[in-house]
């Protein structure tokens, strides 16, 4: 089981920890997602069981690259695996991690 957060860290040495955000998961892909996603709607059965509590997110959630969008510094990708067997990349603005942030 997987839950992740963001961290802000100084960008100079001993880069210490400014910001931290909140707990949260990463989602499967969607049955409606556009394009040709021959995952979406797949694996679905296995959802996040914390604290008694079922979350509408895979058992296990493995980010595994991030990186500013070439053309627009205002995205980011955000590369993971759903439950070891599929990946998945989303995009995000990065105003919305600025907002998980600082609150």
């Amino acid at each position: 089981m997987y839950v992740n957060r963001f961290i802000a860290y100084q960008p100079v040495f001993p880069f210490e920890i400014v910001a931290r955000s909140g707990w949260f998961c990463l989602g499967f892909a969607d049955t409606d997602e556009a394009g040709s996603n021959t995952l979406a709607g797949r694996n679905t059965q296995h959802r996040l069981l914390m604290f008694n509590e079922t979350y509408n997110c895979p058992y296990i959630q493995f980010p595994s690259g991030f990186s500013e969008v070439v053309g627009d510094s205002a995205k980011a990708i955000i590369a993971y695996g759903i439950n070891d067997c599929h990946p998945r990349m989303m995009m995000v603005n990065k105003n919305d991690i600025a907002r998980l942030l600082l609150g």
